[in-house]
């Protein structure tokens, strides 16, 4: 060929119910082998609990991967949505080995502010399909 390939760009969402055990809630193998994460936007479907806003997104080996210390009122009442471009440089002496796409199939962790009793929220992910190139 002449090196030139179509690496095509995919959407994944999931409807996710926080857990109301505890303050994180996992999504089993939402991140597949080779993705790289363009875009994470959150949506509040159905309201969180008073007082148990998500305050992190991220994975189960990095709970705020992708956003730490969300502020209270930014996601906890019907319609609220944030967008986070999770495009991230190390810093000099980090391993480069944290920034690349997944190489296995990854969970996503959302955080909250405690445990709620209520709370469903839709998650979309935009992302390289590196996979593919396979």
């Amino acid at each position: 060929g002449d090196g030139t390939y179509t690496v095509p760009i995919k959407m994944k969402t999931a409807s996710v119910t926080l857990d109301t055990s505890g303050a994180t809630t996992d999504v089993n193998d939402f991140f597949p082998k080779g993705c790289v994460p363009l875009s994470i936007t959150i949506k509040v479907t159905t309201a969180i609990s008073v007082g148990h806003h998500i305050t992190g997104v991220g994975t189960d080996g990095d709970a705020d991967k992708y956003a730490e210390s969300i502020a209270n009122g930014k996601l906890d009442e019907l319609g609220d949505t944030l967008t986070f471009a999770p495009f991230t440089t190390p810093a000099e002496g980090d391993s480069d080995d944290a920034y690349t796409a997944f190489s296995s199939d990854d969970k996503l962790r959302l955080t909250t502010a405690g445990t709620p009793t209520a709370g469903i929220v839709l998650v979309a992910m935009i992302f390289i399909d590196g996979a593919s190139l396979t």
